[in-house]
C-alpha cells in the first residue's frame, strides 16, 4: 500500500507544478502567439499581391500592402493573443480572455491618444489608423465571443 500512496503523491504535486507552470505561462502564450500571427498575414499579403494587380478584380489588391499586412496584424493579432492565453490557462479561461481584452482595449486607447496628441497621423493616415483600431476591437469583440461560446 504504500507504494500507491507515493505514487498518489508524485502524481498529485506533479498535477499541481503543472497547474501553476500553466498560469506562468498564460502571458508568455499571449505574446508568442501575437508575434506568431504576424508570419501567416504576412504570407497571405505576398499571396494575395504576387499576381498581375493590373488586371485583377480582387479589391484586396487595390489596398498597398502595408496597409492591408497592418489591417490583417490588427485584427489576428488579438485574436491569437487571446485564444493563446485561454487555452494555456488550466481554469478560468473566460475570465483571463476577458482580462486580456481589457488590458489591449486599454492600449489601443492609449495608442490612439498618444497618436493624436502628438500629431503623428493626418488626412490619410488618421483614416487608416482608425480602421486599425477598429479592426482591433473587432478581432477582440469575435475573441471574446468565441471563447464565452466554448465555455458556454
Amino acid at each position: 500500500m504504500e507504494q500507491g500512496s507515493a505514487l498518489h503523491r508524485w502524481s498529485s504535486s506533479h498535477g499541481r507544478l503543472l497547474y501553476w507552470l500553466r498560469w506562468l505561462a498564460v502571458l508568455p502564450a499571449a505574446l508568442m502567439a501575437i508575434v506568431l500571427v504576424s508570419f501567416p498575414v504576412h504570407i497571405a499579403v505576398l499571396l494575395i499581391n504576387s499576381g498581375n494587380t493590373e488586371d485583377s478584380n480582387n479589391l484586396l489588391t487595390a489596398i498597398p500592402p502595408e496597409t492591408l499586412e497592418r489591417f490583417g496584424q490588427a485584427f489576428f493579432a488579438p485574436v491569437a493573443m487571446v485564444f493563446a492565453a485561454a487555452k494555456t490557462a488550466p481554469s478560468h479561461r473566460l475570465y483571463v480572455a476577458g482580462l486580456l481584452v481589457i488590458a489591449y482595449a486599454m492600449f489601443l486607447g492609449a495608442a490612439m491618444m498618444y497618436a493624436g496628441s502628438h500629431g503623428y497621423y493626418s488626412g490619410r493616415y488618421w483614416a487608416e489608423f482608425a480602421v486599425v483600431v477598429g479592426l482591433g476591437f473587432a478581432g477582440l469583440a469575435y475573441s471574446m465571443y468565441q471563447i464565452h461560446q466554448e465555455e458556454g
